[in-house]
């Protein structure tokens, strides 16, 4: 089951290097996995998870279905990919890219996340199997 520390997890590393987030310093907060108002500070993240919410006709955009969609099943690297940026400082070259997108890595037969050169959590082989042929898809688009 995916959960708010999962989300916190995912959220982390792109703030610790001022790419998303709020402004103010929230590692400690989501480190602690105490507040999901956090959360809706990240705008790309709270966008996309209001749409999955509305579409899933869940009522909690921070709902963890709804987060583990986003995080798990392609909403956050088809915005990396075929997005801009929410922060118009930012320049996703393809290296940024490769880094920010959710990757998979095949450990000891477990499949793990990474996000930003971090593993971040254990993921079924179907997961894993899906994030894969969606990445595969979206840096070469036909």
């Amino acid at each position: 089951m995916f959960t708010l520390k999962d989300a916190c997890r995912y959220s982390i590393e792109p703030h610790k290097l001022g790419l998303c987030g709020p402004q103010k310093n929230c590692v400690n907060i989501l480190k602690k996995h105490k507040n999901r108002k956090i959360l809706k500070e990240f705008k790309a993240v709270y966008y996309y998870c209001k749409i999955i919410a509305k579409q899933q006709k869940i009522k909690n955009s921070l709902d963890n279905r709804v987060l583990e969609i986003y995080w798990l099943g392609g909403v956050h690297n088809y915005h990396v990919w075929q997005q801009k940026p929410f922060n118009k400082n930012i320049k996703l070259t393809n290296k940024l890219k490769i880094l920010c997108q959710i990757s998979v890595k095949k450990i000891k037969n477990k499949y793990y996340t990474y996000h930003w050169g971090k593993k971040i959590q254990q993921i079924s082989q179907l997961q894993a199997e899906y994030l894969n042929q969606i990445n595969k898809c979206l840096q070469n688009p036909k």
